[in-house]
């Protein structure tokens, strides 16, 4: 069982930190190759400095557009454990109150929050159903 809040802040920052650094890298290299390939040529044009700025930009945009699309991918992975562990809940209470099925089985399968929560439903079906057999 994974805890909600450590999961979703270590995916985000993992991916975050990961992906910044492959930017810093990789302009870091990108730099150099175009300085040393304008400090080769003694004069320097207009045009092939912004062509090269131009470039180093449009490499930076396309790797944070990389980087949205990881951390989407992300969230929504984890989004759907989220969805996946709240349908399992719901069913055990529908089950619980329009049944009266105080055997239903609940099944948490993800986060350490929603078991914690199921043990105490558990516990409460269990006083609802000795007062159900009193009366």
């Amino acid at each position: 069982m994974k805890n909600i809040e450590s999961e979703i802040f270590s995916n985000i920052f993992r991916a975050f930190v990961g992906i910044i650094i492959t930017i810093f890298i990789i302009s870091f290299f990108i730099f150099e190759h175009f300085t040393q390939t304008l400090i080769a040529t003694s004069t320097l044009e207009q045009s092939a400095v912004m062509s090269s700025f131009y470039t180093l930009w449009f490499v930076i945009a396309l790797l944070c557009a990389v980087a949205i699309y990881v951390a989407y991918r992300l969230l929504r992975k984890v989004n759907n454990r989220l969805n996946e562990d709240l349908l399992g809940l719901n069913v055990y209470l529908h089950d619980i109150s329009t049944n009266k099925n105080y055997e239903a089985i609940l099944q948490i399968k993800h986060y350490l929050e929603f078991l914690q929560i199921s043990v105490t439903l558990k516990n409460i079906i269990k006083r609802l159903h000795t007062k159900d057999k009193k009366k």
